[in-house]
């Protein structure tokens, strides 16, 4: 997951140094090398009229689905590093992604924009990575839910509401709510197969319509 991810976050800016090339063409080796039914989802880029040069991939249900996931494990991670809480049984995350064709054409949920606090980044020793991560939060009024927003370069972003109880997420269907332990046996490589087969665990109830 966090590989798939890498490599959307170097969707923009296009890399300026040669290290920065080296890095992109070893990114998406790897990306094509290891998840070839995320590359056939993609198809191939198409021009983005609005930025000269620029061009858009197709995201797809299996790209939708990992990067989500990646959103919801960043809303824990940073949930945990804030407040040190472990989120109970009972508790989970509700999460999504942007994408930056989204934030150019005005697609951000600026509401919740609007009610986070001063942004944050990671720093170690003295060396910071406010241009590639950054992150807020902003703490709900009835201090049940804490929601998490974070950016990826100029590539996309994440956003994620926290909370020790799901009944805290009335309106969210419970397929999507990550409870506690939806990471183990989760791989990427086997998105798209059949639950249940080949060891891929059979978490949600599945029918047909």
């Amino acid at each position: 997951m966090d590989d798939v991810a890498a490599f959307a976050s170097r969707f923009y800016p296009n890399p300026e140094t040669d290290t920065q090339r080296a890095d992109m063409q070893r990114s998406i080796r790897s990306f094509v090398r290891n998840y070839p039914h995320l590359v056939a989802e993609a198809g191939r880029p198409q021009p983005y009229k609005q930025i000269e040069g620029a061009g858009t991939f197709r995201i797809g249900p299996l790209m939708n689905s990992v990067m989500t996931t990646f959103a919801a494990r960043i809303g824990l991670a940073l949930h945990h590093r804030l407040t040190r809480e472990i989120i109970r049984p009972g508790g989970g995350v509700v999460a999504k992604w942007f994408t930056n064709h989204q934030r150019f054409e005005g697609r951000l949920p600026d509401d919740f924009l609007q009610t986070l606090g001063p942004g944050y980044t990671m720093v170690q020793g003295t060396k910071g990575v406010g241009d590639q991560f950054s992150f807020a939060f902003s703490k709900g009024s009835d201090h049940g839910v804490t929601g998490y927003w974070a950016t990826f370069r100029h590539s996309f972003a994440t956003m994620a509401f926290v909370s020790q109880s799901t009944s805290d997420f009335p309106t969210a269907q419970p397929v999507d709510i990550h409870r506690p332990g939806f990471l183990q046996g989760y791989t990427v490589k086997r998105l798209g197969e059949w639950p249940g087969l080949n060891g891929l665990p059979f978490y949600h109830s599945y029918w047909f319509k």
